[in-house]
């Protein structure tokens, strides 16, 4: 089991989804927040579709704050990402295209 973990492990790296970068996208697209804080992996993910891995975070801007999954698609290789409803910066969700 350990090889089957440290394989999926390497594979997400190589992939480009690593916290880090979860975290740059999330400073970009939300540039008026000045905290983002990942909070710990998801399997699976879902955000706004269903993807394998992610991130939960939490934003604050000022004194409001909010849940979030943040989720590598692994077709567009590129991160997609929603607030969790039910929270003050909830609004903050990108729009769908």
């Amino acid at each position: 089991m350990t090889r089957k973990a440290a394989a999926l492990l390497a594979c997400l790296v190589l992939a480009g989804c690593t916290g880090q970068d979860a975290s740059t996208r999330l400073a970009q697209d939300l540039p008026n927040v000045k905290n983002i804080e990942l909070v710990h992996a998801r399997f699976p993910c879902f955000s706004p579709d269903f993807h394998l891995y992610g991130y939960r975070f939490r934003v604050r801007a000022k004194t409001d704050w909010s849940f979030g999954d943040i989720c590598w698609n692994f077709s567009t290789r590129q991160w997609t990402w929603v607030m969790l409803h039910g929270y003050v910066l909830s609004h903050l969700t990108p729009a769908t295209h």
